[in-house]
C-alpha cells in the first residue's frame, strides 16, 4: 500500500522527498509542494548566471568562496541546528555546483 500511495502521488506531480532542494522550501500549507526560498534562491540564480557567462565549476566555486557566499549546509544548520565547522562555511564543492546545474528541479521538472 505504501508503494502504491507513493506511485499515485508521483503520477499526480506531487513532491514526495523529505527535504527541499537548495533554493526551495516546502510549502507550509502543502508539504507535497515546493515554493521558492527567498533566502537561498538568489544564490542559485547567481550560480546559473555565472554558468551562462561560461565559467567552469571550479571557477564558480572559487568566486563563491571569494565573495563569501554561504554554502547550502550553513542554511541547514540555521534551520535544523546541525553543527558545521565555521571556517569552512564558504568552501563550495564543484560537485555540488554541478549537481545544482544539472538538476531537473531547477528547470521546473519534478521527478
Amino acid at each position: 500500500k505504501i508503494k502504491s500511495a507513493r506511485r499515485t502521488r508521483k503520477k499526480s506531480g506531487k513532491y514526495i522527498s523529505s527535504g527541499a532542494p537548495f533554493g526551495y522550501q516546502k510549502d507550509p500549507a502543502d508539504h507535497n509542494h515546493l515554493v521558492i526560498d527567498p533566502n537561498t534562491a538568489p544564490v542559485v540564480e547567481y550560480i546559473y548566471s555565472m554558468a551562462e557567462e561560461g565559467l567552469g565549476l571550479h571557477r564558480i566555486a572559487k568566486r563563491l568562496h571569494d565573495e563569501k557566499v554561504l554554502k547550502p549546509c550553513y542554511y541547514k544548520k540555521e534551520m535544523f541546528g546541525r553543527f558545521i565547522d565555521d571556517e569552512k562555511m564558504y568552501d563550495w564543492d564543484s560537485a555540488y555546483i554541478s549537481q545544482v546545474l544539472h538538476s531537473p528541479v531547477y528547470a521546473g521538472h519534478i521527478i
